[in-house]
């Protein structure tokens, strides 16, 4: 029986062998592949001396993907062999191999190497470049793999970086990070600022913007991730306070007035010279008040703007009284002024004050009714404060009526006696003495 068997099996093996090989003769090696798994059987020998075949005529292409992994599994030299001759003619095969056949059927550092020493010799793409990544990470080598990916400019790369934990490893690639995806790529490093310091950041996105094309596009990402920062944290990047300044008036100079009142950690000089070269008036203004040179401001809200509300209100929060003098005398040169001034100077300083200074025959628009509304608005305060005054006389008799009426009350016999006691301990006491 047993004979009859190994006769049978020896007989099926050559009818495959020869099919085969009529096969290979009249050059239908696509269909030779597909029938092979039918073919050899489970047979070791037989797919090995096969892969050979296939090799010789350099149709390993047709074979690859039938090439069985285990029940049989080869001898690691004939994985070897395969992928290495697809490094050298066949990439896409090559990738398609290692990422579906098990690492430990064939010589992984081996593999390994050879594709460096490839590499070296011939220009890399993106397909080998994408197996190397991917031989990385069958080797745990998930850092350098990152590395490849982000060269690649891979989309997965966030959530391989996630998954892994290889913050550590973008360190030093914040520039192919951010390349890639500038917006997920800005709030992962304002989110892990911690273990992806601004310093580190800013050094090579400055470096990106000074030796790249499109310095424009880097600045701006640049700014975008310092306001970003400043809005998680405003201390963390305060050693780019002065550069957030600058990228400020050049990119959003409506959110800049905002980070001045917040911020304490730029050179003041500075600042006003940036908002200075941009015309930014409103923030110069800011600056000379904090730089202490509330006169100058005063004359840039003047003659810049023309805003006499907001000079008044400028002079209000100084509470310097010879400010008001200055605001006055600066008025005085425009009949316009004047009249904005009468109209909005009664809350803060008695309006006869500028009236006196007015020059005789100043043409002042609608002078009438700023008058009237300085005597109504005067009638009005004054009534106020008569107002007041009632309610706090009307208070103090309510209270010392109050006062009045305790006084009077009678008091309980055991506080008497408590009261009349102590006087008695008092007096002996100081008889004593």
């Amino acid at each position: 029986l047993e004979t009859g068997k190994a006769l049978k099996d020896s007989t099926m093996e050559q009818i495959g062998y020869d099919y085969l090989t009529h096969l290979f003769q009249v050059k239908a090696f696509a269909k030779a592949a597909a029938l092979c798994p039918k073919l050899l059987f489970k047979k070791t020998a037989l797919w090995e001396r096969w892969v050979l075949e296939f090799a010789k005529v350099q149709q390993l292409a047709l074979l690859c993907r039938y090439i069985p992994v285990e029940e049989p599994r080869l001898r690691q030299a004939v994985y070897d062999m395969v992928l290495k001759i697809f490094l050298q003619s066949d990439h896409e095969n090559f990738l398609y191999l290692i990422k579906h056949w098990p690492p430990a059927i064939y010589g992984i550092e081996e593999v390994t190497d050879a594709l460096l020493a490839y590499e070296v010799r011939n220009q890399a793409n993106g397909t080998l470049r994408e197996a190397l990544a991917e031989l990385y990470i069958l080797q745990n080598r998930k850092d350098l793999a990152l590395g490849i990916f982000l060269q690649l400019q891979r989309p997965e790369v966030f959530d391989f970086i996630a998954k892994n934990r290889l913050l550590p490893a973008v360190q030093d690639k914040v520039v192919l990070l951010v390349q890639l995806d500038s917006q997920q790529a800005i709030s992962l490093l304002v989110d892990h600022s911690d273990e992806i310091t601004p310093s580190m950041v800013v050094g090579q996105l400055k470096e990106a913007a000074e030796r790249k094309k499109g310095t424009v596009k880097w600045r701006m990402w640049l700014h975008q991730y310092l306001h970003q920062l400043f809005e998680v944290n405003p201390n963390a990047g305060s050693d780019f306070h002065a550069l957030q300044i600058e990228l400020y008036a050049e990119f959003a100079p409506k959110l800049l007035m905002n980070f001045l009142t917040s911020s304490n950690a730029y050179p003041l000089e500075l600042a006003y010279k940036i908002c200075e070269s941009k015309g930014l008036v409103q923030e110069m203004v800011f600056i000379l008040g904090r730089m202490g040179n509330a006169r100058q401001a005063l004359h840039l809200i003047i003659e810049k703007l023309g805003d006499i509300p907001q000079a008044i209100e400028f002079v209000r929060t100084q509470r310097d009284d010879e400010l008001w003098e200055e605001l006055i005398t600066m008025s005085l040169a425009s009949p316009r002024m004047v009249g904005s001034l009468l109209e909005s100077i009664g809350s803060h300083l008695n309006p006869l004050h500028l009236i006196h200074r007015i020059p005789l025959g100043m043409p002042i628009p609608n002078l009438r009714d700023r008058l009237t509304k300085i005597i109504t608005d005067s009638r009005t305060q004054a009534s106020l404060i008569q107002g007041c005054n009632d309610i706090l006389k009307a208070d103090r008799v309510m209270l010392l009526e109050r006062l009045h009426n305790d006084a009077k009350r009678a008091v309980p016999s055991h506080q008497l006696k408590f009261v009349q006691g102590g006087a008695a301990a008092a007096h002996h006491h100081q008889g004593k003495k």
